[in-house]
């Protein structure tokens, strides 16, 4: 707006100059059609101040207008000429990334050295070290790391180890019978028939009892022989403590 007004000054300023050097020979002229240099100025300089008048008319208007608009809450700020994009999740990513820096690290027996670690999502993580980068499951990495980096509800003691249930097999079906070191569990679509197989946990520890509808995660464990018969097994170990 200053700007402006100093613009307008400045224009009067010259038209007055304009209109003080004409002379009676220039009316003359002027009538006569004759293209003088002082005829060229002086249209320019009124040309000049009617644009300036023009524009500084626009600007009160425009921001009293918008003022009056943004009071009642009905003028949004201009947008940036910027895109913005939304913020994209990966599937089954946590709220926060974790990272942690190791001197060497040793995952399913290879030997990493100068280490970062990140967490990708809830099951991967991304290892950076000095070969480059390798992609690993952080239910494969040492136990007092995959306990930082795993979701505690994940987590099952295996053999005195904690180890994540990411990509542990689902089963469901209906506790069929109740044993000291684990349960017999019919799977769901076998009601009819007696094959079941044999899950490897504390039912006493997890309440379990029979003729219970049951969705557990469990490893394969091979071949368990219970009364005689050959089952299909699975460890599904005991339930992680948190402190």
């Amino acid at each position: 707006m200053a700007g402006m007004k100093m613009l307008f000054s400045f224009l009067i300023c010259q038209v007055c100059d304009a209109v003080l050097s004409l002379t009676p020979e220039w009316a003359c002229n002027f009538m006569n059609g004759m293209d003088e240099p002082k005829t060229k100025a002086l249209v320019a300089v009124l040309l000049a101040l009617l644009f300036a008048l023009g524009a500084t008319a626009q600007v009160p208007r425009t921001d009293a207008a918008g003022s009056f608009f943004r009071s009642q809450g009905l003028l949004q700020p201009p947008a940036s000429n910027g895109m913005a994009f939304p913020q994209v999740r990966a599937p089954n990513l946590p709220d926060q990334a974790k990272a942690e820096k190791f001197d060497t690290l040793t995952v399913n027996g290879v030997t990493y050295t100068n280490v970062l670690l990140r967490s990708i999502n809830a099951s991967q993580g991304a290892l950076h070290h000095d070969g480059g980068l390798a992609k690993v499951r952080l239910g494969d990495l040492p136990e007092p790391v995959r306990i930082r980096f795993c979701d505690p509800a994940t987590l099952r003691i295996v053999g005195g180890h904690a180890l994540s249930t990411n990509g542990w097999i689902g089963l469901s079906g209906e506790v069929s019978g109740l044993l000291t070191n684990g349960i017999l569990l019919r799977l769901e679509g076998q009601r009819g028939s007696q094959e079941s197989v044999f899950v490897a946990c504390d039912p006493r520890a997890e309440g379990f009892y029979d003729g219970q509808p049951l969705s557990i995660c469990a490893q394969g464990a091979g071949v368990a022989y219970i009364e005689g018969k050959s089952l299909p097994a699975y460890d599904a170990g005991l339930r992680y403590k948190t402190q």
